[in-house]
């Protein structure tokens, strides 16, 4: 049973962890690898980017059930289906936001009206994407995830047997990948990727990571002994291409995110860095579509430049209106 402490700890590290990852994200849809011709380098960048998204929900799991007592009662109830509420909301904000690049895009494929809102309504629903807004799968998937636990949580399911079963997802969700590349039980794959497309959702990554969030949130007491095994595990598997090796990673950076001592860190510094990387995850594909489509930038390190810096400009812009009701509505 897991009881709440009567004091929040403040975990500023988080804060700059998710800043840091956010320029991950950058880096994933801009490919500044792609300037190098170091072999490694290119491998180095392409493991950064299995790690990124995995950690938002993490600390997005952590973050909610940090404040809910388990077994899960009243309170806790408000709780979660306030945030899904708040994230149903974000992800509905933000496909509004995306939509003219949305339209766009289906006009460069030459798609005709109505195959295109039929198509839009399939991405917005089961996928989570459309064209330039592939950072939105990530508010899907975690409305799905949180949705799949606050299910389990009501029917007074464990925590430990949550996380399994995560496992036991994220498993399937390999084998589908597995069975589309080689073509095994192809009428069933076929079925399922032709409603979902990918396995990058809620079911088979968000519901991993949100549940291994939730599990941290549990446990008073992490050992710092199980960091170096758990990051050792994850880089030998990614190495050798074993699938979910970056759960190791991911894992391991959490635990040292959340157990640092961060007095130094300011507090107002903290919140800035939290404000601007959820900034920079959400606006900095409109800036990228704009250099690709407008000037013709590749994809690139001089890509990542740009929108990186464009980003975090428009951040510290945007963050003068912080208290402002459409802030919140789009970063909160």
């Amino acid at each position: 049973m897991k009881t709440l402490n009567i004091v929040q700890q403040e975990y500023k590290m988080l804060d700059v962890m998710k800043f840091v990852m956010a320029i991950i994200v950058v880096a994933v849809h801009t490919r500044p690898e792609l300037s190098f011709k170091s072999t490694f380098i290119r491998e180095l960048f392409e493991a950064l980017y299995s790690i990124a998204v995995p950690f938002f929900f993490m600390a997005s799991g952590f973050l909610l059930f940090r404040k809910i007592e388990l077994p899960l009662n009243k309170d806790g109830e408000v709780r979660i289906k306030s945030y899904l509420k708040r994230m149903c909301k974000l992800y509905l904000v933000w496909t509004i936001i995306y939509l003219p690049l949305t339209i766009y895009g289906f006009y460069l494929d030459g798609i005709p009206v109505l195959k295109a809102i039929v198509v839009f309504l399939r991405n917005v629903l089961l996928v989570g994407e459309n064209f330039m807004s592939w950072p939105l799968w990530y508010l899907l998937a975690l409305i799905v995830a949180v949705g799949i636990i606050y299910a389990l949580l009501k029917v007074k399911v464990p925590v430990k047997w949550i996380v399994i079963f995560s496992i036991i997802m994220a498993i399937i969700g390999v084998a589908l990948d597995y069975c589309k590349e080689t073509s095994l039980l192809n009428p069933i794959t076929e079925i399922y990727f032709s409603i979902f497309l990918k396995t990058r959702n809620g079911f088979f990554v968000g519901f991993l990571f949100v549940a291994l969030g939730m599990l941290c949130s549990c446990l008073e007491n992490i050992f710092p002994v199980i960091i170096p095994i758990l990051l050792m595990m994850g880089v030998l598997g990614i190495i050798y291409n074993i699938p979910l090796s970056n759960t190791f990673v991911v894992l391991s950076i959490f635990i040292v995110a959340i157990s640092l001592r961060s007095e130094n860190i300011k507090s107002r510094y903290s919140s800035n860095l939290r404000m601007m990387s959820s900034i920079i995850y959400f606006i900095h594909m409109i800036f990228m579509a704009l250099l690709v489509i407008l000037l013709r930038f590749s994809k690139g390190l001089p890509l990542f430049i740009f929108v990186l810096l464009l980003s975090v400009a428009m951040g510290c812009i945007l963050m003068h209106y912080r208290n402002s009701r459409m802030f919140k509505q789009c970063f909160s």
